[in-house]
Order: structure tokens, then C-alpha cells, then sequence
């Protein structure tokens, strides 16, 4: 069965995100792949032994999939 998928909305600075955007286009990059790609590398590096092993090495369900008719976050 394959994981659920949820929606995660942040607050930053409108300047931070428009940098943060063109970073991604600039190296043809989805700035949400990234996003998780970050929140994946801060779980791992500050990961406890009380969390459940179903959490580690768990694949992106969203990689390769194109937001539509939204803006990318």
C-alpha cells in the first residue's frame, strides 16, 4: 500500500521564497522535491531510536510529479 501523502504550509519571507525558487529553476530543480529532500535530511541527521523504522528510507511518492494549474511552493 502506498504511503499517504499530506500537505505541509509554511510561512517565510516572500523574498526567501522567490530566492529560494529561482535557485531551483536555475539548477532545474522542483523547489517541493528539494523542500522534502531537506525535511528528509533534518529527520535522519536528528532521528531518535523512539520513532518507528517505517519512517526511515521511505520514497518520495511525489518525485517526478508536475504541479498543475497552481504555483509551485
Amino acid at each position: 500500500m502506498a504511503e499517504k501523502i499530506t500537505q505541509i504550509g509554511i510561512l517565510v519571507e516572500e523574498s526567501l521564497k522567490k530566492e529560494f525558487q529561482a535557485i531551483c529553476k536555475a539548477q532545474d530543480k522542483n523547489a517541493s522535491q528539494e523542500i522534502r529532500a531537506l525535511m528528509r535530511e533534518y529527520v535522519k541527521k536528528n532521528r531518535t531510536k523512539k520513532l518507528p523504522d517505517l519512517l526511515a528510507g521511505q520514497q518520495d511518492a511525489w518525485d517526478g510529479v508536475k504541479p498543475v494549474g497552481r504555483e509551485e511552493i
